[in-house]
């Protein structure tokens, strides 16, 4: 989601076929990717299926409530949520936020107050993404996913690997001692016999070299710890 020029996607839930056609329309104009789940079938599979950044949902759907979906919705993903309702009254709102919407507009609304919200809830997405990454000399690494990326390839990564990396990459140039990266590791610098780290470390060395042509990322200190 939201990775380089990707376009983000938009999943329309809405029972009136004009409105669906003026959202969809205007969504394409700004250079979103437009999904139109039918409401006459499966709604939540349809949204697994999409796996779409941003929900429009309408609140009152042909065979189930979009408060209902929505809550259910929630179960699987933390997309954004926007309701879009003909019900200004405060409980149906109440509700809509209680079981897990964020926004909630009233029809008839204005499309360009539409497509601010969909922009203020990009850039908060991008920042929690940006949260999630940390860069050094090219090498890109993904907390959430325990992905690294490196000139267009890509690999997968152990537990210990990543913390290992996110210990290096948050503190560039820093000795991060053997010490402190067992208690990262394995909250104890005890009770783990210390060959294991330098393992640990090897391997992803190794990993590095074999699929990134990288040598030298991570340099020993000797007797000390480790830094990049």
């Amino acid at each position: 989601m939201l990775e380089g020029e990707d376009m983000v996607k938009v999943a329309i839930v809405e029972d009136d076929e004009i409105i669906l056609e003026e959202l969809s329309n205007c969504l394409k104009e700004w250079n979103f990717e437009v999904n139109k789940v039918d409401v006459a079938k499966d709604i939540l599979q349809q949204l697994t299926t999409v796996n779409c950044d941003i929900v429009l949902l309408d609140v009152h759907l042909p065979n189930i409530n979009g408060i209902s979906v929505c809550r259910q919705f929630r179960k699987f993903s933390n997309a954004p949520v926007i309701f879009i309702s003909s019900d200004a009254d405060r409980m149906s709102m109440v509700s809509a936020y209680e079981y897990g919407g964020d926004d909630y507009i009233v029809k008839p609304f204005d499309k360009m107050v539409l497509i601010a919200k969909l922009n203020a809830f990009i850039r908060r997405m991008q920042q929690e993404a940006d949260k999630e990454v940390l860069v050094w000399r090219g090498v890109e690494l993904n907390l959430r996913t325990y992905q690294l990326k490196y000139q267009g390839k890509m690999m997968e990564i152990t537990k210990n690997e990543m913390k290992i990396l996110e210990l290096l990459m948050s503190n560039p140039h820093v000795v991060i001692s053997r010490s402190d990266m067992m208690m990262a590791l394995w909250n104890s610098d005890c009770y783990v016999d210390d060959n294991t780290l330098s393992v640990n470390v090897g391997r992803l060395r190794k990993k590095l070299e074999d699929v990134f042509r990288i040598d030298d990322f991570i340099h020993t200190k000797k007797g000390t710890g480790y830094y990049i």
